[in-house]
């Protein structure tokens, strides 16, 4: 069985938060692990077999990111496990020990969601090669397709407090550190995260546009009920009832590292100059949220 939606991105803009809220509704099912990680890993090629990721031979990226998983998620297999949860207990077993990672694995991933819609929320999927995208096509021709946008500068820097300072360390950031975080923002994987308009160029040019969902981080912050209702009414056709609706869940802050607030000078205005051309294409395309964003940029080039 393969999911009726996909989660695409972009990373550090809401899709946590969706995740969420999405498993509180009874006509959804998620998978216990937020994001799968199927299609980029194939990018990488072969993905590794469980014997490989065991003795760490094979794809590196792979196995690292497997192992940092399995981690994480120590908790939530011992906890099933101790508490008899049987069904996720077995749902863990099969998503970290299962020896091929291949599409029946991916399949079998969703096979728990016992004919309600199933999604798999995976950021990384929103920046996938064109033929990446045509691989999710070719399987999964009706799947419906969400993308959340974020403040491109803020969303890079809240990347940057998440993998590489703490929000603590903000106001020590010296001249040597500022320069290392300039590089890092840089980088082509940086700068594909932020690449929105041509990810979602990508991803329509295989989906039509009743497929595809558009939404907004600044609408978690200013009207989270109203996205909801949206993507739950308009987008997925489940129930927008208030009932589904956890009003803690909706209104609780989920990773949200990173504000213009606190965004070095230095690095604000080499972002608002690296990003300047796509800021202003979003501010021309979609308005609203977008041209916010367009006179901060502008603001912080000032």
């Amino acid at each position: 069985m393969l999911p009726n939606f996909l989660g695409i991105g972009a990373p550090r803009s809401g899709t946590t938060w969706l995740y969420y809220n999405f498993r509180q509704h009874p006509e959804i099912w998620l998978p216990p692990v937020k994001e799968i990680h199927y299609f980029d890993e194939l990018e990488l090629g072969p993905l590794p077999n469980l014997f490989d990721r065991i003795i760490s031979r094979g794809n590196e990226k792979s196995i690292q990111r497997w192992k940092r998983y399995l981690k994480n998620h120590k908790n939530g297999i011992k906890k099933s496990f101790k508490t008899l949860d049987i069904p996720t207990f077995l749902w863990y077993c099969s998503y970290f020990f299962s020896l091929k990672r291949d599409i029946y694995w991916y399949k079998s991933i969703f096979r728990q969601s016992n004919n309600r819609l199933s999604g798999d929320i995976t950021p990384n999927y929103g920046h996938l090669t064109v033929e990446s995208v045509e691989r999710v096509k070719n399987l999964m021709p009706e799947a419906k397709i969400i993308f959340l946008m974020r403040d491109p500068v803020v969303r890079a820097w809240s990347s940057v407090v998440k993998t590489i300072i703490s929000p603590e360390n903000i106001k020590t950031i010296d001249s040597k550190t500022e320069k290392r975080l300039i590089n890092y923002l840089h980088l082509p994987h940086s700068i594909k995260a932020n690449s929105y308009l041509k990810n979602i160029e990508t991803w329509k040019s295989f989906y039509p546009e009743e497929q595809v969902f558009i939404g907004f981080y600044d609408e978690i912050v200013d009207s989270p009920e109203r996205l909801l209702k949206r993507i739950y009414d308009f987008f997925l056709g489940v129930d927008s009832s208030s009932e589904f609706i956890d009003n803690k869940k909706m209104k609780k802050k989920v990773n949200s590292y990173g504000d213009t607030k606190n965004i070095p000078k230095n690095i604000a205005r080499n972002l608002a100059e690296l990003h300047w051309e796509l800021i202003e294409e979003l501010h021309n395309v979609y308005g609203g949220y977008a041209t916010c964003w367009f006179e901060n940029a502008k603001k912080m080039l000032d």
